[in-house]
């Protein structure tokens, strides 16, 4: 098992690497450029859609190791890594087209309810020593919400160098460990393969930037993140939803402060802008390496947090409070800053 880790993890990162170098050396001639908008942080045009080399192999070599590993695919693992690269392909085609919204969002339902009718239903919400919650009819429109939110939530956070790749990589770390830790050695595979694919290509999206990961693959970490949070609560035992909660806490909160705080103001949230707190502390000076390695710091503290709880402590609640509190970081600094 180690081994075909190993091996498998290898390949992930090899290949991401390999697809990002290709998609640099001839996004050009292929019209995949991402030029400098209102909402980029970015001032000159750099190659996108370097993220189609994890988008193709995460998902191959997934099914290759649940082979492996269980003998065969089961039918919510097999929707997931379908879904994953129907969501890839659409991001693609908008990397290259910009297509509407409507078409977008209809790719994203559409994804989410193949999941769902696979049996990736998120039924209980749990926390070691605060509560245990039958979600009864409302797990359908939950996990609906869940995981078409966050692959939105992935794609609007996808703004400067390397921060989408470390989140994703420290996320589907802990992940891993966590999934280990209670006998679900399938699943960790899966996030440690989605683990390798975004450090491969991590090598040339790190600051500064050679190409960027593109809607192909924003949208695609979103969704398989979210995709196997979902399928790891209906395991035996389950690894909660709040873990996956916790270790994606950094852009959660960012993103729902954000949210907050434009409806507050009376904005079109559906119109493009330069608010989201890792936007406002690159405005306010800090480079997008130091923004990077904020997050990544604050992600990985929730994700030993996170490991903490279910693997070394799983009757305590107090380690996985202190995981989610951990981005309150992110605006104590700001209001230092005097944004």
């Amino acid at each position: 098992m180690i081994r075909d880790a190993l091996a498998l993890g290898a390949l992930s990162a090899g290949f991401s690497f390999l697809g990002a170098a290709a998609m640099r050396r001839y996004s050009g001639r292929l019209g995949f450029t991402d030029e400098p908008n209102e909402r980029s942080l970015h001032s000159i045009p750099t190659p996108r859609a370097g993220g189609i080399g994890f988008a193709i192999a995460v998902p191959l070599l997934t099914a290759l190791g649940l082979t492996r590993v269980n003998g065969a695919i089961a039918p919510p693992e097999a929707a997931l890594l379908a879904a994953a690269v129907l969501l890839a392909l659409v991001g693609l085609a908008d990397d290259r087209w910009r297509l509407p919204a409507g078409v977008r969002l209809a790719a994203q339902v559409a994804a989410a309810v193949a999941v769902m009718a696979a049996g990736g239903t998120i039924q209980r919400l749990a926390a070691p020593g605060l509560f245990d919650i039958d979600l009864g009819s409302w797990a359908g429109p939950i996990t609906f919400v869940w995981l078409v939110a966050l692959t939105n939530i992935y794609n609007f956070m996808d703004g400067i160098d390397g921060l989408a790749a470390v989140q994703a990589i420290v996320a589907a770390a802990a992940l891993a460990v966590v999934s280990s830790c209670l006998g679900h050695d399938d699943l960790a595979l899966g996030y440690l393969i989605l683990c390798a694919g975004a450090a491969g290509f991590l090598i040339l999206n790190r600051p500064p930037a050679r190409v960027f990961m593109g809607d192909v693959g924003s949208t695609f970490l979103g969704f398989t993140l979210a995709g196997w949070a979902a399928l790891g609560t209906v395991r035996s035992p389950s690894v909660p939803v709040l873990a996956s909660i916790a270790v994606l806490s950094p852009f959660l909160f960012d993103s729902l402060i954000t949210l907050l705080r434009r409806v507050l103001r009376g904005e079109r949230v559906s119109q493009a802008h330069r608010s989201h707190m890792y936007q406002r502390l690159v405005a306010r000076g800090w480079t997008h390496g130091r923004t990077t390695a904020l997050y990544g710091a604050l992600a990985a503290i929730a994700g030993v947090l996170v490991i903490a709880t279910w693997c070394f402590a799983r009757t305590s609640a107090v380690f996985l409070l202190a995981a989610l509190a951990v981005p309150i970081v992110i605006p104590v600094i700001l209001k230092r800053r005097g944004s």
